[in-house]
């Protein structure tokens, strides 16, 4: 007889005698939440499911099968004909499926070619920081006529005016204070991330309710007003959790008023060429509502995080002993808040250089040479260890 999703998970906690307490506090919820999920009467945040699977020594395949099966089952238990159901589902997934594979590039989009290579890009971008989409155009050898630009952090404005020709008056400290209808029918292309402290899992996830997050509104506004043919809205993964999705249905609602056909989907850097754990959310608008979208597909990483790392570290970056004992630590470690000598590295904080969390590296020492980082390593987990920032 087949288990449920709950009944499995205490089946492999019992197996290794593990208590309540000691699985939950892995996974980063109360003992009596996941004595309900045990019991079938809650359901697991999917997000958790990496955890679980670590501290239950359990392939994550077979957990997410028991997890789907069981919503499943918990749906059309009481439903006399759950096989049409059922079978409703299976012709669609198949549709679905065979649809996702008819569309997939003819050949690695990498290689495609510009239609018209030699077009101006009339480009506007908020909540600028450093420039980033403006250097992926300048990569990719198109030409571009920046509109304007906008960041509150006055060295984002010096680092941007160093790299990119923008006059002062086409630059602003206030994304409130830029004026849309002047730029009407002037911008091919509008951008921003409007600040994601207020959506991310690592924040305090106030949404809307902090000012931050009512920035998305300035974005809109400027959508509105100045009609770009296209527009690209990122924020982080949280978004579209936040208020159990209300906050990413009102965004779309926004978006459906603007009058935009738009595509959306969650993205992560590693899958394009990056070594960095980092889920961000893309949202693509088109004035043109004939326009097909497809968002790339992944490829394979060629290269580490180690790959980029300088040959020579300075000594302030390297851990003393209190560091190290925290960096080492099971728990920190466990909870993805640390990692050592990783390959991919974890998605950075704004403040991890204050609290000793992402990614760090562990050198070998001579034991001879006289180092003032170096200790006994049977007191420690590990013994040399820096920070990456």
């Amino acid at each position: 007889m087949e288990v449920t999703f709950g009944e499995y998970i205490k089946q492999k906690r019992t197996e290794l005698g593990f208590p309540l307490r000691k699985v939950a506090s892995h996974i980063d919820i109360d003992p009596s939440t996941l004595g309900k999920i045990e019991k079938d009467e809650r359901q697991l945040n999917i997000e958790q499911l990496d955890n679980l699977c670590q501290i239950l020594q359990a392939d994550k395949n077979t957990l997410l099968n028991y997890h789907y099966s069981t919503r499943i089952f918990d749906e059309l238990k009481s439903y006399p004909k759950y096989q049409d159901v059922l079978n409703i589902v299976n012709n669609q997934l198949t549709q679905y499926l065979t649809k996702q594979t008819s569309i997939k590039f003819d050949k690695d989009w990498r290689e495609k070619e510009f239609s018209n290579p030699n077009a101006i890009i009339k480009i506007g971008t908020m909540f600028s920081g450093i420039g980033a989409i403006e250097y992926a155009l300048k990569r990719l050898n198109l030409k571009t006529e920046i509109q304007f630009a906008s960041d509150i952090d006055n060295f984002a404005k010096q680092s941007y005016f160093a790299n990119y020709e923008i006059a002062e008056s086409s630059w602003y400290n206030d994304v409130h204070d830029i004026d849309g209808k002047k730029y009407k029918e002037k911008l091919d292309l509008l951008v921003g991330g409007s600040p994601c402290q207020s959506f991310s899992m690592v924040g305090k996830r106030k949404g809307f309710d902090d000012t931050r997050g009512t920035l998305f509104y300035e974005f809109a506004r400027v959508v509105k007003e100045s009609q770009p043919n296209v527009f690209i809205y990122e924020n982080v993964k949280g978004l579209i959790s936040h208020d159990n999705g209300n906050t990413f249905e009102t965004i779309k609602a926004t978006f459906d008023e603007l009058g935009y056909k738009y595509f959306y989907q969650v993205l992560n850097a590693k899958n394009y060429g990056m070594p960095q754990h980092r889920e961000r959310i893309f949202v693509v608008g088109f004035k043109d509502k004939l326009v097909d979208f497809q968002f790339p597909e992944a490829i394979a990483l060629e290269h580490k995080m180690q790959d980029f790392l300088e040959d020579y570290t300075d000594s302030k970056y390297y851990l003393k002993e209190k560091g190290v004992k925290f960096v080492t630590s099971s728990k920190n470690r466990n909870k993805r808040y640390t990692q050592i000598n990783g390959e991919i590295a974890l998605c950075q904080k704004a403040n991890q250089q204050f609290n000793w969390h992402g990614d760090f590296v562990f050198q070998e020492q001579n034991e001879n040479e006289f180092n003032e980082f170096i200790f006994d390593v049977n007191k420690v987990e590990e013994s040399i260890i820096y920070q990456i920032k």
